[in-house]
């Protein structure tokens, strides 16, 4: 196996990344709650409305000085790292971070003169200036911490991005306001804790970035002004046009109605936006990465990156909003009294959240894939006819009215967004059965819980409680049962096994419950090649083990640390850890399942050697059809591949066994084995050379095997009939400069 690495280091995976950001949304959407439910609780509605419009106000000009630099960084850093071009990194960075800042600190000093102005002209709040005054000076730090972070995501990793933009920065703007209000401060003092937020985080933020840079290989900087000005001055406009269909309802309230309404309508918008919190935290993961797909050429990655982001967005964001929708009134009482009456207006913009879930991830692609004209066409279009409807309908339908133009457009530019991706990008619907179970489930399990709870007593509470248990289990067990791919529900069991050691035998014989026999003696390289090269990785384990036996014994740490450096590392590594099938992300605990891992599997060479090879049970097979995908990889012919068993199937590779006996397996229909061998490679951890004579073992004629080591010299010794399909595959096409 075969080690690579990077100036940065190994990168996260997007898995874990995609975690990482939803327990970051979860936070920063907890603490942002939490700041309107003290301000609402301690100074009433009043005060959540002054708040909320310099906060808007803030939004808005968040893009105007941003000049679209928040989406260019991530993509500009990304491809300069696909590309290998540290120093038009460099000079991206320089460009994108110090150019907004600069005009965000000449516009929080224009805004600072004219808050008096605003508060009593536009708004007719003459109470307001002060709170905008405090707000304006967090302005230029608040832009730092956006592209600073943005540049960080860039590097394929949500690290910073998670800690500092949605935990370190939400986190104590919450704490410092609850503070100031328990020492009877007003909205000035909530004003005052977001500009010491925003002035730490925005620190952090810079310093991080440094380092990241830093940590590059070093080289002159160049600065890539005019494509980076290209790119993000049609960002710029389409992002003040998304950010405009999130705050234009908010300043045009502000403008024709009290704030009192103002405040209400923004609590009611804030309970929705609880339901969404996903939705921005998987697009930030997944953004990075489609980019540098889209730079290598490869379509599958970015359709998988893209469809996987809104299926995720979806099964996380739908039950939530179901429960919004079943009990409004309960949840919107949490706030205080005054706000009971704003359960319409949830309603109405849960439909336009529930089309987000499409949209949103479709403008990333395009913004990624370097189509963000057509995003601003779009963006702007929508934002022209959501401020249209906002003056056409609040004068008479108030806040209802700001709720019925942000739903419209929201699902509108949703499918219209889906159209133009499956036209430009990916060429496909990124619909599937999965994402219409979840929609299913979620909309049985709002009609259920309102149903439910319409019969209780008036207790709002106890209405809450009850739809939140409804919701819960009828949705998670719907989308466990029915709404699971074969490769998700054998991830999932895998998982639950490897985290639960003790489930594991009982997975085992609930497997072989269900199988069947077979007469046919099964030929072990077909059994592992194409799709199983982690079995030959997981046999180098037991070759160590007996090539290195006092090391075992006398110096296990040593013997560890030789496993983990070899071909059993990059099996852990690659298959268990980037698939998220061990727990805990820091180093000791992963060193520490390493540890059990190894010891349990050589208890099956020790068991091995004691009581022979029919002491170690069954291993489970499947047969894979002629033409069945399995991460992109396809074969003209059925084959039987193995579906567990791994370090038993590698025990007798080890031993040059050349095929299973029918006692020695057992067979089990309705599940796909993993593609381990893509993943492998992909990694790095498995060479062209050593993953295309892996491949021959189970493709090529064995007197043709040992002249193959390049995807060349694969094809050539390939049967016509097997050629044509593994041409298609997606390392066979960049390798050949097809794809």
């Amino acid at each position: 196996m075969t080690q690579t690495s990077t100036p940065q280091g190994r990168r996260p995976s997007l898995a874990r990344d995609r975690g990482r950001s939803v327990l970051g949304a979860v936070v920063s959407n907890v603490a942002n709650v939490l700041v309107i439910l003290v301000i609402a609780r301690m100074l009433g509605v009043g005060a959540v409305g002054e708040y909320t419009l310099a906060f808007a106000v803030r939004a808005i000009l968040l893009l105007v000085c941003g000049l679209g630099m928040r989406t260019a960084m991530t993509r500009f850093v990304a491809a300069h790292l696909a590309t290998d071009d540290p120093g038009g990194l460099r000079g991206a960075v320089v460009l994108g971070v110090s150019v907004p800042v600069g005009v965000a600190t000449l516009v929080a000093a224009g805004w600072f003169a004219a808050a008096d102005v605003l508060a009593t002209s536009v708004f007719d709040e003459p109470e307001l200036a002060t709170t905008m005054q405090v707000v304006a000076l967090s302005l230029p730090f608040f832009v730092l911490v956006n592209v600073a972070l943005a540049a960080t995501q860039g590097f394929s990793s949500m690290q910073a991005y998670v800690w500092i933009g949605q935990v370190l920065e939400p986190g104590l703007r919450f704490a410092l306001t609850l503070l100031l209000l328990l020492l009877g401060g007003g909205t000035t003092a909530a004003a005052s804790a977001l500009l010491a937020a925003s002035v730490v985080s925005g620190v952090v933020a810079l310093v991080t970035l440094v380092r990241m840079v830093r940590s590059l290989t070093p080289a002159p900087r160049t600065y890539p002004g005019r494509a980076l000005a290209s790119f993000a001055g049609t960002s710029w406009v389409a992002s003040m046009a998304t950010q405009g269909l999130l705050w234009a309802d908010v300043v045009i309230l502000g403008a024709l109605v009290s704030t009192e309404e103002v405040g209400v309508y923004q609590v009611a918008a804030r309970v929705v936006l609880i339901g969404m919190f996903v939705i921005t935290a998987l697009n930030a993961a997944v953004s990075a990465r489609i980019a540098t797909a889209w730079v290598r050429g490869d379509i599958d990655a970015v359709d998988e990156r893209y469809t996987g982001t809104i299926l995720w967005s979806s099964r996380l964001t739908w039950p939530m909003l179901a429960g919004l929708v079943a009990v409004p009134t309960a949840v919107l009482q949490l706030f205080g009294s005054g706000f009971g009456d704003a359960s319409t207006v949830v309603l109405i913009l849960a439909v336009g959240a529930a089309a987000e879930v499409l949209g949103a991830p479709s403008a990333v692609l395009l913004n990624q894939i370097g189509r963000n004209g057509l995003n601003l066409v779009i963006n702007v279009s929508s934002l022209l006819v959501n401020v249209g409807l906002n003056f056409a309908l609040i004068p008479g339908y108030g806040i209802n009215g700001a709720a019925f133009a942000w739903a419209f457009t929201m699902t509108v530019g949703a499918v219209v967004r889906v159209v133009t991706v499956r036209r430009v990008a990916t060429g496909r619907w990124p619909w599937s059965r999965p994402l219409l179970v979840s929609l299913g489930a979620a909309l049985a399990a709002a009609l259920l819980a309102e149903l439910v709870t319409d019969l209780l007593p008036g207790n709002e509470w106890l209405r809450l409680a009850v739809a939140s248990v409804l919701v819960i289990g009828l949705y998670g067990s719907v989308v466990v049962l029915r709404g699971l791919s074969g490769v998700e529900r054998d991830a999932l069991s895998r998982a639950i096994s490897l985290r639960l050691p003790q489930l594991r035998r009982w997975r085992v014989q609930r497997q072989l419950r269900h199988a069947v026999s077979s007469e046919a003696h099964l030929s072990v390289d077909e059994l592992i090649s194409p799709f199983r090269a982690d079995v030959l990785a997981r046999a180098d384990l037991f070759r160590l083990a007996r090539e290195h036996a006092d090391l075992r014994v006398n110096d296990e740490a040593g013997f560890l640390r030789l496993a983990r450096a070899g071909g059993y590392g990059a099996w852990f590594d690659e298959i268990l850890v980037h698939k998220g099938h061990v727990p805990g992300t820091d180093t000791a605990s992963l060193e520490r399942t390493f540890r059990s891992i190894v010891r349990s599997s050589l208890q099956l060479l020790d068991r091995q050697d004691a009581l022979g090879r029919e002491s170690l049970g069954k291993v489970t097979v499947t047969r894979v059809t002629a033409g069945t995908e399995i991460d992109g990889w396809s074969l003209a012919e059925d084959r039987w591949v193995l579906l567990d068993g791994g370090h038993r199937v590698a025990l007798a590779v080890l031993e040059g066994v050349e095929t299973l006996a029918p006692e020695e397996y057992a067979v089990v229909s309705g599940q796909l084995p993993p593609n381990n061998t893509a993943r492998l490679l992909e990694s790095g951890r498995l060479s062209e050379g050593e993953a295309v004579q892996f491949l021959a073992r189970g493709l090529v004629a064995p007197e043709d095997r040992d002249r193959v080591h390049s995807w060349g010299q694969l094809l050539e010794c390939l049967a016509p009939g097997r050629r044509a399909d593994v041409e298609r595959w997606p390392e066979v096409g960049a390798a050949s400069g097809t794809r």
